[in-house]
């Protein structure tokens, strides 16, 4: 073998090894995905009919998408801005796209018009064209009702319950996968508004990065109580939630009682209902409020958005997100904070 022969021989090896290690580097250093969380969520439980067996999409559920109340009013106002510059046609397309720049893992845009017929939702193409009115959510929340109302004076934020998306698609019959989400919609124009929708879990205070702090508050307020009717009898705690100046009273933010079968046994500011029974009770946009909630709490407690008159803003009809907790099998305990109260 002559010298030249054997240097290319040794460059030939060289460069097969190199080639080896690079194709066994490739195979070895890929990370597994991250364990998805088990956040359980207590959620309401209406009589809902059973889903129907879907077959599952060859696709990955849509990452969780943690964001910031800045940037979230940003996404919904960058989607309004492509439609006024491309059309509807060409905007009602992007929207569709689950990879399109307007789909951020379960964080993505929806389009109606004023009477209330879904134009675009990327994971609900088989309800495209359809009239969502007068649908509800697993508690009785006519949602579209309300987001197309805020719709109306310009934008804002609403509240519901909404199913995340599973498998690719968004099962709405399938109560159990309810959780709260923070909305905000917009007008495009007079036959167009859009919205988008962020889990409760993965909104934060665009100040804090933490949850709303109003949230906190109510939380905490409602955990207390029941720590204090643990530690001090059902009377007691009771005869405090009715104190307008005690403990469990700050303003706007204070805890009301009531037995499992609906009927009222504490309230700072509605003394005269103390007995009453409010189970057919109907809040604005459709939830019977008091049953949800008491539903709610004897399954364990949990978040649950309904319709309230304000007395702070002239009784007008707002949504509200309420907290609640059983205090043991007799009664239970809950509180909430108005969307006016937060943003």
């Amino acid at each position: 073998m002559t010298g030249k022969s054997a240097i290319n021989f040794k460059g030939i090896i060289i460069t097969a090894l190199i080639v080896t290690a690079l194709i066994f580097s490739a195979g070895c250093t890929g990370e597994a995905p991250p364990e998805p969380e088990n956040q359980v969520i207590p959620t309401i439980t209406e009589d809902i009919t059973p889903a129907e067996s879907v077959s599952p999409e060859e696709e990955k559920t849509p990452e969780t998408t943690i964001i910031g109340e800045e940037e979230f009013v940003d996404f919904v106002d960058r989607a309004a801005q492509f439609a006024n510059e491309n059309g509807e046609e060409v905007a009602f397309s992007e929207y569709n796209k689950k990879d399109g720049i307007f789909s951020k893992g379960d964080l993505y845009i929806y389009a109606y018009n004023f009477e209330g017929i879904l134009l675009a939702h990327p994971y609900q193409p088989e309800k495209i064209g359809t009239d969502r009115l007068d649908w509800t959510t697993a508690n009785g929340l006519e949602f579209v009702r309300a987001a197309m109302d805020t719709a109306k004076n310009g934008e804002g934020y609403i509240m519901y319950m909404y199913p995340a998306p599973e498998s690719g698609s968004i099962n709405e019959s399938e109560s159990s996968t309810y959780i709260p989400k923070i909305g905000y919609v917009k007008k495009v124009n007079d036959n167009l508004w859009i919205g988008s929708g962020i889990y409760l879990r993965d909104y934060t205070d665009s100040k804090t990065g933490a949850m709303p702090e109003e949230i906190i508050k109510m939380t905490d307020l409602v955990e207390g109580t029941v720590e204090f009717a643990e530690e001090n009898g059902d009377e007691e705690a009771l005869k405090e939630i009715d104190l307008i100046n005690g403990q469990f009273t700050q303003g706007n933010l204070y805890d009301y009682a009531y037995d499992y079968n609906c009927t009222m046994l504490a309230h700072p500011y509605m003394p005269e209902k103390i007995g009453t029974n409010l189970k057919e009770f109907t809040g604005p946009y459709g939830v019977k409020v008091i049953r949800v909630l008491a539903e709610t709490a004897k399954n364990g407690g949990g978040y649950v958005v309904f319709g309230w008159e304000n007395p702070e803003n002239n009784n007008k009809p707002e949504l509200k997100l309420g907290y609640v907790k059983p205090v043991n099998d007799k009664w239970w305990v809950g509180s909430g904070v108005y969307l006016s109260d937060l943003y």
